[in-house]
């Protein structure tokens, strides 16, 4: 089992975001690239507008007075045939409300590799741990630190993900979010950590060809929207 680290390659590349960052205008309105699925579900019209009156927040490491993420830390993401050792994430979170799940945002960073050999997954609870999954998003391509063209703070590149299928989930359950490789993968990739300190158990993938609990530790950002039934 891989155990989250700082990934040193990458700072290289921070160095670089950050010297754009000294010439950025003061004031400027941060680089937000918004990425998804090849096969996401295009909401009809009505969908759209009572998504937008409706969606609420079930879930978030990410808080609004902070930075999105912490830019050089998180869990790595590797597939079978990647240099790094496989390993695939999944962060447990339990709405407050029934709810069916519309939009889903997390930062996921491209180091090397096929980027379109990602899937999110969310995953019913199986003690403690994932267990069926829900709803999968396929091909989701992470964003490429290389092709950064704004500041790492306060600006992100993201991940979202949006369905509008009904996605239900039920209040007081616990489910999992998962950033899973397929099979033959060569992606390695970088979760990266919130910046607000939230910590929790997170459960990874890897050789043992199970899902395992880890103890506490900072968690990946994560935000999960839905819709209340």
């Amino acid at each position: 089992m891989r155990i989250p680290q700082t990934l040193t390659a990458l700072l290289p590349l921070l160095a670089l975001a950050a010297a754009t960052m000294a010439t950025t205008t003061a004031g400027a309105e941060p680089i937000i690239r918004r990425v998804g699925p090849a096969q996401s579900v295009a909401p009809t019209a009505d969908a759209k507008s009572k998504a937008k009156a409706d969606t609420q927040v079930l879930y978030s490491t990410i808080t609004s007075n902070v930075a999105m993420y912490k830019a050089d830390a998180g869990l790595s993401i590797a597939g079978d045939s990647a240099t790094d050792p496989l390993q695939n994430a999944a962060v447990p979170f339990t709405p407050a409300l029934d709810a069916n799940l519309t939009k889903m945002v997390l930062p996921v960073a491209l180091s090397a590799g096929n980027r379109s050999t990602l899937n999110v997954v969310v995953y019913a609870d199986a003690n403690g741990v994932p267990g069926a999954p829900l709803f999968t998003w396929t091909d989701v391509t992470p964003f490429d630190w290389k092709t950064e063209k704004g500041a790492i703070y306060p600006c992100c590149s993201y991940v979202q993900v949006t369905t509008a299928e009904a996605i239900a989930l039920t209040a007081g359950m616990q489910y999992w979010v998962g950033t899973v490789t397929t099979a033959g993968s060569d992606v390695s990739a970088i979760w990266l950590n919130n910046a607000n300190g939230t910590t929790g158990g997170y459960a990874t993938y890897g050789t043992s060809g199970s899902w395992t609990k880890t103890a506490s530790a900072t968690l990946p950002a994560l935000s999960v929207y839905g819709v209340a039934r």
